[in-house]
């Protein structure tokens, strides 16, 4: 009677590798830019942006105001209706320092494609290091199952994960207003 060696991931594994890829994933995705207040493009996109959804505004005076789609930028002022009054407020743009924007759907998906691919790479190599070497023949290729198996352990699940902490930190968008006289 031959023995036959059994290909298998160890599942005591799997609880690791998702902490591990939950602290990565927390770090999140902020894609910063520059806002050129001058632009009339670039006030269209920053204006049109805010009609879909809440802005997050910085001025210079360190003050954080979140808007509900009634950020509006022109050239030469800056209005918004403040949640907490519901009156009009406006300042200069030399007195705004950014303008932030959160989309837990970009997040998701960004979210979704790192973890599937860190726990794709991650699990094939591991699945492929923990088979049995000597079971390596053209009939049963065990390391090439066994990354197989590693990619379906942690691949799907680390997507999963990765989607659920993307929809929870979202994609910020930032957009930096150089102070005056910088050039830009």
């Amino acid at each position: 009677m031959g023995m036959r060696n059994q290909c298998y991931v160890s599942a005591a594994i799997l609880p690791i590798w998702m902490i591990g890829v939950l602290a990565v994933l927390l770090v999140g995705c902020t894609h910063t830019r520059i806002l050129n207040v001058s632009a009339a493009d670039a006030r269209a996109a920053i204006n049109e942006r805010a009609s879909r959804g809440d802005a997050i505004i910085t001025l210079d005076t360190g003050e954080r105001v979140t808007t509900s789609r009634s950020l509006h930028v022109a050239p030469d002022v800056v209005t918004w209706i403040d949640p907490a009054s519901d009156e009009i407020r406006s300042v200069s743009p030399s007195e705004l320092v950014s303008v932030q924007f959160l989309s837990r759907g970009r997040g998701a998906l960004e979210g979704l494609g790192f973890g599937f691919l860190v726990g794709t790479v991650v699990g094939a190599a591991l699945g492929a290091a923990v088979t049995s070497d000597d079971c390596f023949t053209e009939s049963d290729p065990c390391p090439i199952g066994g990354a197989v198996v590693g990619i379906v352990l942690f691949g799907v699940p680390s997507a999963g994960v990765g989607a659920l902490v993307g929809v929870a930190r979202g994609a910020r968008y930032v957009y930096k207003v150089p102070p005056p006289g910088s050039g830009r």
